[in-house]
């Protein structure tokens, strides 16, 4: 695997300029600490993070199963089916998940430049505790612009930072003497949120120009998905195969593409891949139970049957989750027997998981390309509001 690159040419002034400016803090406060020791991890309050492109960690948060609707409903008040399909748009919304995962990165970048009280405000400031290692969709509730506008309403503010002085012995004294009383040096850490939201923006700029390009993979995989699970079905009788997968799973694709290596990328763009596989999978399913539903008593066995498969399997859309989460949901459907059931309105009908699954692939198609036609304005659209709000913080009158 190749390692990432630096991904925001238009942040790397930014970036290293912050890097230097929180290492001569420390090192003011602690000459004879070498923060080149990479076992030197605890200057900073704890170690730097693990690799975006690792398996996630065990979950952080329960799944929010209350916020999460198990698409349209058929029975209840009149306003259930509106209020389920409201909950469903908000939970995969592009645009909100883009502002996710643009915030994750902002902290990911502070993280390895040592700065992990950034990280620590913004996670605060969003009220999304560990967001940093969380590996899922549904994170904010809030919508993007306004993330951004609560962002600059916010002034300047001083963080003071406590860090226990290091060295072999201070003033003379042994290193090992029990009764040495640790000493601390406080210093003063800046936190600017209106710069904080022009990197913000820089970031989604960038996110919203790769997953334009990743989006579109997403969209061509129908074909290839089944081609390799009909391959393995001749080959395995429909077993898993050595790797443990019933088909060629999507990831794989954009790790097989050699031109993303030619162009800057993102620091957790495979992490944000799967997680756009994921999300695109579920929007996907949404529909095709919207369409079922309003189908008449012809498709209503169809939606029945795949409500309730996706109802079971609410876990694996909803809260941290391992990768591949989308693939493992197809591949489940797959492996399920056709059968035969009875609708509520007493009409047997044929279930055919396999064409289900089709159905939901083929959608997931279509789903992907809407939403890279979205991130191709992003930048030159979208954007242009918040730009000039932001550049009225930074160079407007006193008062504004």
């Amino acid at each position: 695997m190749h390692p990432p690159a630096d991904p925001f040419l238009t942040l790397e002034e930014q970036v290293a300029s912050y890097k230097k400016q929180a290492e001569e803090l420390y090192k003011a406060a602690n000459p004879d600490a070498n923060i080149d020791d990479p076992n030197e991890d605890d200057w900073e309050g704890r170690p730097t993070s693990e690799s975006p492109f690792v398996p996630a960690p065990p979950p952080l948060t329960e799944p929010a199963e209350a916020d999460l609707d198990p698409g349209p409903v058929l029975e209840g008040e009149e306003g259930d089916i509106e209020r389920s399909r409201t909950s469903n748009e908000r939970n995969t919304n592009i645009r909100t998940f883009l502002q996710q995962c643009s915030v994750q990165t902002l902290m990911f970048l502070c993280d390895k430049c040592r700065d992990p009280h950034t990280t620590v405000w913004l996670e605060d400031f969003g009220g999304h505790k560990n967001l940093l290692k969380y590996h899922g969709t549904s994170a904010m509730s809030v919508s993007w612009d306004g993330y951004f506008r609560q962002l600059l309403e916010r002034g300047k503010e001083v963080v003071v930072v406590s860090v226990k002085k290091r060295g072999g012995g201070v003033g003379g004294w042994s290193k090992n003497n029990p009764f040495f009383e640790h000493e601390y040096a406080d210093f003063d850490v800046e936190i600017d949120p209106v710069s904080l939201a022009s990197r913000l923006l820089s970031i989604r700029d960038q996110l919203s120009a790769e997953w334009e390009h990743d989006l579109e993979i997403i969209s061509t995989q129908k074909k290839e998905i089944f081609e390799s699970y009909r391959e393995n079905v001749r080959e395995t009788g429909g077993e898993r195969g050595q790797a443990g997968w019933l088909y060629k799973r999507t990831t794989s694709k954009l790790l097989e593409n050699d031109d993303i290596y030619n162009q800057g990328q993102s620091s957790l763009r495979f992490g944000n891949f799967d997680l756009l596989v994921l999300l695109s999978t579920q929007e996907a399913i949404h529909r095709v139970l919207r369409v079922n539903m309003e189908g008449g008593e012809k498709a209503r066995g169809g939606y029945e049957f795949l409500r309730q498969f996706y109802t079971d399997r609410l876990h694996y859309f909803d809260g941290d989750q391992p990768y591949q989460r989308a693939d493992v949901f197809l591949e489940e459907l797959l492996l399920t027997m056709p059968s035969v059931s009875k609708t509520s309105g007493g009409k047997v009908s044929m279930n055919d998981p396999m064409r289900i699954a089709e159905v939901i692939v083929e959608m997931r198609g279509e789903v992907c390309k809407e939403w890279a036609e979205i991130m191709g304005q992003i930048s030159t659209v979208e954007h242009a509001c918040i730009r000039g709000e932001i550049l009225d913080k930074r160079f407007g009158t006193p008062d504004s």
